[in-house]
């Protein structure tokens, strides 16, 4: 696959960019919004660390105060490392991302502290980097939040100074060496029930959740190795960024985030256990298949119907052909597909028209679309309306962790979309293969139930769809 592109531009060239240059392509202020403050970025450039231990010294002659100890050097130099990657990452995207940085000294509490904290960021030396990167003029403060008298306030916002950036690139070399995620940080986490507003909980380790941990650092590690790009124009970076940012839930692109993390949710680890945390998960799909493996392009397979697949394995049978075929033009498989879903998940069998539905179109009100559904799929009817979604993620996120386990240990990087997968297309065949067996391993029966090239597909490039760049484009 090649593309003819005036100006190609992909993360590792992106984030080698002079500031000035990335001003320009990703339209400063343009998409001007806050993101939480991310603690846990590293990069293991030699250059960066020397002009790290400089900046430090000169930070500190600032101050006019005696040398710190050796334990809170440590901690200071862990808050500029942290401050200062996380505003480059920040810039990445859009020199106007602001950055929400919290300077209240109870979040930086032994109490507060948990294994999702950077454990190295304590207050007094988090907040000495923070003010010192503001006299050296590195930081800036858009919005001050916490007020130490009033004991009130917001997050403050702050963004990377052109001189920080621009600094950065040249002394700290950070064009030439990526920035990621330390491979420290907490991969498997949990969330409370939704209930209790799906916060970030604590738990106890076992030798699942330490196994699990285990092989998602292993699978980091091993697409930390690699280079991951995305073959893009400017115009069609700043088209991703514009769209990310009129969906109010997406972030914009950081090529920075590299590394994956299980969710799990209500408070056990039965449920959930998806894997998140990759930029290519959220770039619009048609996206996707600009995506580039060490120069290489990719190709993407999912598995065709899968939630439906595995409710019939559990009941011992095969699911009858395309689970989403119930006699309606194929242009409504995706209400279909919706109709099955919600059908799982809902409540008591309450089910509201989503939004966008127009019977006029379909040719049937939305209640009728769902008896058509449930009755096309009455060998399953015991886990309508039983919440069998989130259990099914969690089989699903287990299959997928076996095919990049799998891949990984041959050499072969593959990056997850949920219940799809990217490879080099010169592993495409490997791929397909993996994918039945790691189904058959997890669910203890073979992928079967349709002609084969069915139960698991190629996607193919929506080439109109990225070929389209324009103000007016609906979000995907």
């Amino acid at each position: 696959m090649t593309f003819d592109y005036a100006f190609d531009l992909s993360p590792g060239e992106f984030l080698s960019l002079p500031h000035e240059v990335l001003s320009k392509l990703t339209g400063a202020g343009s998409f001007v919004k806050s993101r939480p403050f991310n603690p846990h970025l590293t990069t293991e450039g030699r250059a960066f660390n020397a002009w790290l231990h400089g900046v430090a010294r000169e930070i500190e002659e600032t101050e006019g105060r005696r040398k710190r100890s050796f334990d809170d050097a440590d901690r200071f130099r862990a808050a500029l490392r942290a401050l200062v990657l996380d505003l480059y990452s920040a810039s990445t995207a859009d020199p106007a991302l602001q950055v929400g940085v919290p300077l209240n000294a109870n979040v930086y509490g032994e109490s507060r502290r948990t294994r999702y904290s950077n454990s190295l960021l304590t207050y007094r030396p988090t907040k000495a980097a923070f003010y010192g990167l503001e006299r050296l003029g590195l930081l800036q403060i858009v919005k001050r939040g916490w007020h130490e008298k009033s004991k009130g306030g917001a997050t403050t916002k702050v963004t990377a100074t052109g001189r920080l950036v621009a600094i950065l690139e040249d002394e700290g070399r950070l064009r030439h060496t990526p920035v990621q995620v330390s491979r420290n940080v907490e991969v498997i986490i949990l969330h409370s029930p939704k209930s209790d507003g799906a916060r970030v909980i604590e738990y106890d380790d076992n030798d699942e959740t330490n196994q699990m941990r285990d092989d998602l650092r292993f699978i980091n590690s091993f697409i930390a190795e690699n280079g991951i790009d995305l073959e893009i124009t400017s115009d069609e970076l700043e088209n991703i960024q514009r769209r990310l940012h009129e969906k109010a839930a997406k972030r914009l692109l950081e090529f920075s985030r590299t590394s994956l993390f299980r969710i799990f949710n209500n408070g056990v680890f039965s449920q959930g256990g998806r894997f998140y945390g990759g930029w290519w998960q959220e770039i619009p799909h048609e996206y996707r298949c600009r995506i580039t493996i060490n120069g290489e392009p990719t190709v993407e397979a999912d598995y065709s119907g899968f939630h439906p697949r595995l409710l019939y394995a559990r009941v011992g049978r095969d699911c009858p052909g395309d689970p989403y075929s119930v006699g309606l033009d194929p242009r409504h498989r995706e209400w279909v597909k919706l109709a099955f879903q919600t059908l799982i998940n809902a409540p008591n069998g309450r089910m509201r028209k989503p939004g966008g539905y127009n019977p006029a179109d379909v040719g049937f009100d939305y209640k009728e679309l769902r008896s058509r559904v449930a009755q096309h799929h009455e060998p399953i009817a015991q886990f309508f309306s039983s919440g069998a979604g989130i259990e099914l993620q969690f089989v699903e996120s287990c299959i997928a962790e076996r095919v990049m386990l799998d891949l990984a240990r041959e050499g072969i990087v593959c990056l997850p979309v949920h219940d799809s997968f990217l490879v080099q297309q010169r592993y495409q065949d490997k791929l397909i293969e993996t994918m039945h067996s790691a189904y058959e391993m997890v669910v203890g029966r073979a992928l079967s139930g349709d002609v084969p090239e069915r139960l698991i597909k190629i996607k193919e490039p929506d080439l109109v769809s990225i070929n389209k760049i324009s103000e007016e484009e609906p979000i995907s």
